[in-house]
């Protein structure tokens, strides 16, 4: 029986490649097995060492605002020829700072580092959507690649996810000419509308530290602003991933004429699972907290989907399941938690749980017909 290893990183604790290396480990015990592991990702966490296992090229490293302007942080992007891969949560991610500080957060450190890129040689700039810390609508983004944005008064702001409420007026600046001559792909983790009950305010924003109760005002904020950015006649709102990172896709969309693909199938393409893996081979994956969101768009979801289609055996292992998940009983499927706490495991931790659940693995894996382990 051939294992696939195709698991996302645990965000804060192990890499795609760490993580596969220890599902190996842990499914050593099975008999004539064997292992194909492939380092991926979704557009978030992980997205830049994962294409590194795919294309030749070199890290670059640069400095830029992180999601505080007042703060200065070394970033480093993938370079390889003419194109240039950015991971936004290395500018301006939620992990740099936390919640505490969310209506101050911004995403100009993301427009330093597509300067710095273009600098660099790039003419091609693919851009990782996930794990941001702002929801300013890409503004941050854009005040950095020289668009400019005033209040009432006619002074010049640089916009944060607190002070979208300010901006009135704008003009293109330099825009035009920072970006001439590059094109844009954004690779969001989620395909997330902008606005609405999935959008980036009431679906995302309270996990970057925003109050219930701020987000009617938010929301309102996004309107008046797509008002202002003519929005009603380009419709840049209603595309697939406008709402990714607090607001970047509809940002890309709306002033970088960016392209757009979804994080999980980018990598599956980059893996060619698709063309290796066939009926009676198991696909193993897994992330820190499986839960309803990893099957809207993301890794998960999307390899459960290529499973099914290839009559594979799917395992999906987490650090934690939850309730509603660990509750779901489809034919060749298992859902598998290595801890009921919701805590980071050590390595040894994980391998003990899985230990422990051998039986329940071998049970499942013997249960198709024909797939001898």
């Amino acid at each position: 029986m051939r294992f696939f290893l195709l698991s996302n990183a645990f965000k804060g604790s192990f890499s795609s490649k760490e993580i596969n290396d220890l599902f190996q480990e842990g499914l050593s015990f099975l008999c004539d097995a064997s292992f194909h592991s492939y380092e991926m990702a979704d557009g978030g966490d992980g997205s830049l060492s994962a294409l590194s296992s795919y294309r030749k090229g070199i890290f670059q490293k640069t400095k830029t605002k992180g999601p505080i302007l007042e703060k200065e942080i070394e970033s480093e992007f993938f370079l390889s020829d003419e194109e240039a891969f950015l991971e936004e949560r290395r500018t301006g991610g939620l992990a740099l700072i936390g919640t505490k500080h969310f209506k101050e957060t911004t995403s100009y450190g993301l427009g330093e580092e597509i300067l710095s890129a273009k600098k660099s040689g790039a003419r091609k700039i693919h851009l990782f959507l996930g794990g941001s810390a702002s929801n300013d609508l890409g503004l941050g983004m854009l005040s950095a690649l020289g668009m400019n944005f005033f209040d009432r008064a006619g002074k010049k702001i640089v916009p944060t996810t607190g002070s979208l409420s300010k901006i009135v007026s704008y003009d293109k600046g330099t825009l035009e000419k920072n970006i001439r001559d590059l094109s844009f792909t954004m690779i969001p983790d989620v395909f997330a509308p902008l606005l609405g009950e999935k959008g980036a305010t009431y679906l995302f924003a309270s996990q970057k530290g925003a109050r219930k109760e701020e987000l009617p005002a938010m929301e309102k904020n996004f309107r008046r602003l797509l008002a202002l950015f003519d929005d009603e006649r380009r419709m840049d709102s209603q595309k697939k991933g406008a709402g990714a990172a607090g607001g970047i896709g509809y940002a890309g969309y709306r002033f970088l004429n960016a392209k757009a693909v979804l994080g999980a199938e980018y990598f599956l393409s980059l893996s060619n699972i698709g063309n290796e893996a066939r009926e009676g081979d198991v696909l193993v994956t897994g992330e820190g907290r499986i839960d309803r969101s990893s099957f809207q768009g993301k890794l998960l979801g999307t390899l459960l989907d290529l499973a099914k289609k290839k009559k594979m055996l799917f395992l999906a292992i987490g650090g934690s399941v939850s309730a509603e998940i660990e509750r779901k009983k489809e034919k060749d499927v298992l859902f598998l938690p290595l801890s009921s706490q919701g805590k980071i495991l050590t390595r040894e931790e994980m391998l003990k749980a899985l230990k422990r659940n051998r039986d329940l693995l071998f049970s499942f894996l013997t249960r198709k017909e024909g797939n001898p382990v």
